[in-house]
Protein backbone atom coordinates (compact mmCIF):
# COMPACT_ATOMS: atom_id res chain seq x y z
CA UNK A 1 0.00 0.00 0.00
CA UNK A 2 1.37 3.52 -0.75
CA UNK A 3 -0.94 5.66 0.58
CA UNK A 4 -0.90 9.49 -0.18
CA UNK A 5 -3.53 11.99 2.20
CA UNK A 6 -3.82 15.42 0.56
CA UNK A 7 -6.20 17.72 2.05
CA UNK A 8 -10.00 18.03 0.43
CA UNK A 9 -11.05 20.82 -1.89
CA UNK A 10 -13.92 21.89 -3.99
CA UNK A 11 -12.88 19.21 -6.87
CA UNK A 12 -13.52 16.38 -4.42
CA UNK A 13 -17.02 16.87 -3.74
CA UNK A 14 -18.73 14.45 -6.08
CA UNK A 15 -16.32 11.77 -4.99
CA UNK A 16 -17.30 12.77 -1.21
CA UNK A 17 -20.95 12.39 -2.02
CA UNK A 18 -20.86 9.18 -3.72
CA UNK A 19 -19.16 7.78 -0.91
CA UNK A 20 -21.90 9.12 1.99
CA UNK A 21 -24.21 8.20 -0.39
CA UNK A 22 -22.79 4.36 -0.38
CA UNK A 23 -22.48 3.84 3.64
CA UNK A 24 -26.74 5.57 3.37
CA UNK A 25 -25.76 8.80 5.13
CA UNK A 26 -28.25 11.84 4.22
CA UNK A 27 -25.57 14.05 3.19
CA UNK A 28 -26.13 16.14 0.16
CA UNK A 29 -23.68 18.97 -1.64
CA UNK A 30 -24.57 21.63 0.83
CA UNK A 31 -23.54 19.45 3.93
CA UNK A 32 -20.08 18.83 2.46
CA UNK A 33 -19.30 22.19 1.03
CA UNK A 34 -20.47 23.53 5.01
CA UNK A 35 -17.70 21.40 6.34
CA UNK A 36 -14.83 22.73 3.66
CA UNK A 37 -15.71 26.08 4.56
CA UNK A 38 -15.65 25.84 8.02
CA UNK A 39 -12.55 24.28 7.98
CA UNK A 40 -10.76 25.36 5.58
CA UNK A 41 -7.60 22.38 4.43
CA UNK A 42 -9.31 20.21 8.03
CA UNK A 43 -10.41 17.47 5.88
CA UNK A 44 -8.70 14.67 3.45
CA UNK A 45 -8.76 12.24 0.62
CA UNK A 46 -6.09 9.38 0.92
CA UNK A 47 -5.21 8.17 -2.35
CA UNK A 48 -3.60 5.04 -3.55
CA UNK A 49 -1.70 5.16 -7.14
CA UNK A 50 -3.40 8.22 -8.06
CA UNK A 51 -6.78 7.31 -7.62
CA UNK A 52 -9.07 8.14 -4.20
CA UNK A 53 -9.99 5.53 -1.98
CA UNK A 54 -11.14 7.01 0.98
CA UNK A 55 -12.06 10.67 3.17
CA UNK A 56 -12.01 12.12 6.64
CA UNK A 57 -13.01 14.97 7.77
CA UNK A 58 -12.30 17.29 11.34
CA UNK A 59 -13.59 20.78 12.59
CA UNK A 60 -12.06 22.23 14.97
CA UNK A 61 -13.56 24.58 17.66
CA UNK A 62 -11.72 26.57 20.55
CA UNK A 63 -9.46 23.70 22.57
CA UNK A 64 -11.23 20.49 20.95
CA UNK A 65 -11.63 19.41 17.54
CA UNK A 66 -13.61 16.51 15.99
CA UNK A 67 -13.23 13.56 13.41
CA UNK A 68 -15.65 12.73 11.04
CA UNK A 69 -17.10 11.13 8.14
CA UNK A 70 -14.26 8.32 8.17
CA UNK A 71 -15.34 6.03 4.73
CA UNK A 72 -13.08 3.48 2.72
CA UNK A 73 -14.46 2.10 -0.51
CA UNK A 74 -15.72 -0.97 -0.36
CA UNK A 75 -12.85 -2.35 -2.19
CA UNK A 76 -10.72 -1.03 -0.23
CA UNK A 77 -11.45 -1.83 3.43
CA UNK A 78 -9.43 -4.34 5.58
CA UNK A 79 -6.34 -2.70 4.36
CA UNK A 80 -4.77 0.04 6.70
CA UNK A 81 -6.65 2.95 4.96
CA UNK A 82 -8.61 3.92 7.92
CA UNK A 83 -6.07 4.19 9.88
CA UNK A 84 -4.21 5.83 7.91
CA UNK A 85 -6.54 8.90 7.54
CA UNK A 86 -6.87 8.81 11.08
CA UNK A 87 -3.69 9.02 11.46
CA UNK A 88 -3.14 11.62 8.94
CA UNK A 89 -5.97 14.10 10.84
CA UNK A 90 -4.61 13.06 14.31
CA UNK A 91 -1.07 15.07 13.33
CA UNK A 92 -3.08 17.47 11.46
CA UNK A 93 -4.69 18.51 14.87
CA UNK A 94 -2.29 18.53 17.29
CA UNK A 95 -0.05 20.53 14.93
CA UNK A 96 -2.54 23.00 15.66
CA UNK A 97 -2.46 22.61 18.95
CA UNK A 98 -5.62 20.50 19.79
CA UNK A 99 -4.99 17.98 22.93
CA UNK A 100 -8.73 16.72 22.76
CA UNK A 101 -10.54 15.03 19.63
CA UNK A 102 -13.73 13.90 20.24
CA UNK A 103 -15.79 11.17 17.85
CA UNK A 104 -18.98 9.91 17.50
CA UNK A 105 -18.15 6.03 16.88
CA UNK A 106 -20.57 3.55 15.56
CA UNK A 107 -20.58 0.60 18.19
CA UNK A 108 -18.63 -1.86 16.02
CA UNK A 109 -15.97 0.42 15.21
CA UNK A 110 -15.36 1.22 19.34
CA UNK A 111 -11.90 -1.32 19.09
CA UNK A 112 -10.75 0.12 16.27
CA UNK A 113 -10.68 3.70 17.83
CA UNK A 114 -9.84 2.71 20.94
CA UNK A 115 -6.63 1.45 19.13
CA UNK A 116 -6.13 4.66 18.11
CA UNK A 117 -6.03 6.36 21.51
CA UNK A 118 -10.00 7.18 22.33
CA UNK A 119 -12.13 6.23 24.98
CA UNK A 120 -15.79 6.45 25.64
CA UNK A 121 -17.57 8.63 27.36
CA UNK A 122 -21.39 7.74 26.57
CA UNK A 123 -23.64 6.51 24.40
CA UNK A 124 -25.56 8.36 22.01
CA UNK A 125 -28.52 7.41 20.09
CA UNK A 126 -30.06 8.66 16.70
CA UNK A 127 -33.56 8.79 15.86
CA UNK A 128 -35.94 9.92 13.17
CA UNK A 129 -39.50 11.35 13.24
CA UNK A 130 -42.09 13.34 11.65
CA UNK A 131 -41.91 17.17 10.87
CA UNK A 132 -45.38 19.10 11.72
CA UNK A 133 -45.34 21.56 9.09
CA UNK A 134 -42.98 23.29 6.62
CA UNK A 135 -41.42 27.07 7.19
CA UNK A 136 -41.77 28.76 9.91
CA UNK A 137 -40.04 32.12 11.86
CA UNK A 138 -37.11 31.95 13.56
CA UNK A 139 -36.56 34.13 16.74
CA UNK A 140 -34.10 37.39 17.21
CA UNK A 141 -31.11 35.78 18.35
CA UNK A 142 -28.22 37.77 19.52
CA UNK A 143 -25.79 34.96 18.75
CA UNK A 144 -23.19 36.32 21.19
CA UNK A 145 -25.54 35.51 24.15
CA UNK A 146 -26.41 32.51 22.44
CA UNK A 147 -22.93 31.33 22.32
CA UNK A 148 -22.18 32.46 25.31
CA UNK A 149 -24.89 30.54 27.10
CA UNK A 150 -23.32 27.72 25.47
CA UNK A 151 -20.17 27.61 25.76
CA UNK A 152 -20.17 26.24 29.43
CA UNK A 153 -22.59 23.50 28.59
CA UNK A 154 -20.84 22.12 25.36
CA UNK A 155 -17.88 22.31 27.25
CA UNK A 156 -15.69 24.07 24.49
CA UNK A 157 -16.27 27.49 22.15
CA UNK A 158 -18.13 26.08 18.97
CA UNK A 159 -19.43 30.06 18.13
CA UNK A 160 -18.03 29.73 14.40
CA UNK A 161 -20.52 26.38 14.10
CA UNK A 162 -23.11 28.21 15.54
CA UNK A 163 -22.61 31.65 13.67
CA UNK A 164 -22.66 29.64 10.29
CA UNK A 165 -26.01 27.60 11.25
CA UNK A 166 -27.90 30.91 12.36
CA UNK A 167 -26.84 32.49 9.45
CA UNK A 168 -27.85 29.85 7.12
CA UNK A 169 -31.11 28.33 8.78
CA UNK A 170 -32.13 31.34 10.76
CA UNK A 171 -35.87 29.99 10.59
CA UNK A 172 -35.00 27.14 12.65
CA UNK A 173 -33.19 29.30 15.16
CA UNK A 174 -34.91 29.34 18.26
CA UNK A 175 -34.39 30.42 21.95
CA UNK A 176 -36.36 30.51 25.61
CA UNK A 177 -36.05 32.51 27.94
CA UNK A 178 -36.26 32.93 31.87
CA UNK A 179 -36.34 36.24 33.78
CA UNK A 180 -34.86 37.79 30.91
CA UNK A 181 -31.84 35.31 30.28
CA UNK A 182 -31.15 32.26 28.23
CA UNK A 183 -32.61 29.09 29.74
CA UNK A 184 -32.32 27.26 26.36
CA UNK A 185 -31.93 27.07 22.28
CA UNK A 186 -32.48 24.75 19.80
CA UNK A 187 -31.04 24.78 15.64
CA UNK A 188 -31.59 22.74 12.64
CA UNK A 189 -30.65 22.57 9.06
CA UNK A 190 -32.34 21.21 5.79
CA UNK A 191 -31.49 18.86 3.47
CA UNK A 192 -32.47 16.94 0.14
CA UNK A 193 -33.74 14.37 2.09
CA UNK A 194 -35.57 16.17 5.24
CA UNK A 195 -33.76 17.77 8.14
CA UNK A 196 -31.51 16.96 11.37
CA UNK A 197 -32.13 19.10 14.26
CA UNK A 198 -29.34 20.43 16.60
CA UNK A 199 -27.51 21.43 18.40
CA UNK A 200 -30.04 21.71 21.02
CA UNK A 201 -28.99 22.62 24.45
CA UNK A 202 -31.60 23.23 27.33
CA UNK A 203 -32.59 23.81 30.85
CA UNK A 204 -35.25 20.77 31.67
CA UNK A 205 -38.16 23.26 31.81
CA UNK A 206 -37.71 24.25 28.25
CA UNK A 207 -36.37 21.35 26.31
CA UNK A 208 -39.99 20.33 25.51
CA UNK A 209 -41.30 23.90 24.22
CA UNK A 210 -37.80 24.30 22.03
CA UNK A 211 -38.34 20.61 20.33
CA UNK A 212 -42.21 21.51 19.59
CA UNK A 213 -41.39 25.06 18.07
CA UNK A 214 -38.98 23.53 15.65
CA UNK A 215 -40.60 20.76 14.66
CA UNK A 216 -43.25 22.77 13.47
CA UNK A 217 -41.02 24.40 10.97
CA UNK A 218 -39.86 21.49 9.29
CA UNK A 219 -41.42 18.77 7.14
CA UNK A 220 -40.13 15.32 5.82
CA UNK A 221 -38.10 12.78 7.99
CA UNK A 222 -36.68 14.40 10.79
CA UNK A 223 -33.15 13.41 12.55
CA UNK A 224 -31.92 13.83 15.82
CA UNK A 225 -29.17 12.23 17.95
CA UNK A 226 -29.38 12.60 22.12
CA UNK A 227 -26.95 11.52 24.29
CA UNK A 228 -27.85 8.70 26.17
CA UNK A 229 -27.62 10.24 29.59
CA UNK A 230 -30.10 12.79 29.11
CA UNK A 231 -33.09 10.77 30.09
CA UNK A 232 -35.99 13.89 29.94
CA UNK A 233 -34.51 14.72 26.35
CA UNK A 234 -35.26 10.77 25.09
CA UNK A 235 -38.71 11.02 27.14
CA UNK A 236 -39.20 14.03 25.04
CA UNK A 237 -38.18 12.93 21.36
CA UNK A 238 -39.95 9.59 22.53
CA UNK A 239 -43.35 11.55 23.14
CA UNK A 240 -43.08 13.08 19.75
CA UNK A 241 -42.80 9.83 17.79
CA UNK A 242 -39.76 9.69 17.04
CA UNK A 243 -38.11 6.13 16.98
CA UNK A 244 -34.59 4.43 17.45
CA UNK A 245 -32.00 4.13 14.35
CA UNK A 246 -29.24 3.42 15.80
CA UNK A 247 -25.83 4.01 18.17
CA UNK A 248 -23.16 5.19 18.88
CA UNK A 249 -20.31 6.06 21.56
CA UNK A 250 -19.24 9.66 21.98
CA UNK A 251 -15.27 9.14 22.48
CA UNK A 252 -12.14 11.30 23.10
CA UNK A 253 -8.62 10.96 22.68
CA UNK A 254 -7.28 13.24 25.06
CA UNK A 255 -9.15 15.04 27.46
CA UNK A 256 -12.67 14.45 27.50
CA UNK A 257 -15.20 17.71 27.66
CA UNK A 258 -17.26 18.46 30.57
CA UNK A 259 -20.92 18.18 29.63
CA UNK A 260 -24.27 19.76 30.55
CA UNK A 261 -27.64 19.77 29.51
CA UNK A 262 -27.11 18.80 25.86
CA UNK A 263 -30.33 17.46 24.15
CA UNK A 264 -29.05 16.86 21.23
CA UNK A 265 -25.65 17.01 19.66
CA UNK A 266 -24.52 19.51 16.82
CA UNK A 267 -24.22 16.60 14.26
CA UNK A 268 -21.93 13.31 14.24
CA UNK A 269 -19.23 14.93 12.16
CA UNK A 270 -19.53 18.09 14.30
CA UNK A 271 -19.51 17.73 18.08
Amino acid sequence: MALEVRAMGPGDLDFALALTREEGWAYGERDIIRLLELEPGGSFVALEGGERVGMVTTLRHGRSAWLGNLVVRSGYRGLGYGKGLVVHALASLAAKGHRTVGIYAYEWLTDFYRYMGFEGDGGIITFSGPGRGGRGAGDAVDVDELVAFDTPRFGDGRGKLLRRLAAEFPDLCKVQREGGCIAGYIMGRRSYTGAEIGPWVSHPSSSRGLLEAELAGLEGEVWISVPEKNGEALETVHSFGFRERFRTVLMYRGPPLAQREICAVAALEKG
